[in-house]
């Protein structure tokens, strides 16, 4: 976890370049079940296979608030095969899991509320890639969170656990 601001400021700076019109138009979209209530944001997978630290794909999700902070989560390490993975609880070291996940709010280039992935017994936390056609990606998720950041949340709002279920993603592999 000490990488976390690292790995946060990556995905601010990454997602916050929403103008990449190459003409194509948008198939991107991600939703799920939050909390049991319906959820939606902006997705966008980039291959970092040529980063010499990292491999496979990263996965940005990104939901814009009317409050000024946004919900980010990404995952770094995603193979670009179809499988399920299932993820460990983030609490363990992150060097030695196939795909790190990381979840919080944030705005502009400020980092609000983290969170933790959740090892519980009622949800499994999984990412499955259930299929890669040339360019494009479509899979589904199911996570737990735990808030790890200390006092008040930083965010209006911001539960103390979140949990997403049913969830859904398709979009681009940009190179």
């Amino acid at each position: 976890m000490k990488y976390f601001p690292v790995y946060l400021l990556i995905a601010l700076s990454c997602i916050s370049c929403k103008n990449d019109d190459d003409g194509t138009p948008d198939w991107s979209a991600v939703s799920a079940l939050k909390n049991g209530s319906y959820w939606e944001a902006a997705v966008k997978v980039v291959d970092n296979s040529d980063h010499p630290e990292e491999t496979g794909l990263l996965l940005f999700i990104e939901k814009e608030k009317d409050n000024g902070w946004d919900e980010l989560m990404y995952f770094v390490n995603v193979p670009s095969s179809v499988g399920r993975y299932t993820l460990p609880d983030t609490r363990s070291n992150a060097q030695d899991t196939l795909i790190r996940l990381y979840y919080g709010t944030g705005g502009s280039d400020v980092i609000g509320d983290t969170f933790s992935l959740s090892a519980t017994d009622s949800i499994e936390n999984y990412l499955e890639i259930t299929d890669i056609l040339d360019d494009k990606i479509i899979g589904k998720f199911q996570l737990s969170f735990f808030r790890n950041s200390a006092g008040v949340p930083a965010c209006p709002g911001t539960p103390d656990t979140v949990i997403f279920t049913a969830g859904a993603f398709r979009t681009w592999i940009r190179y």
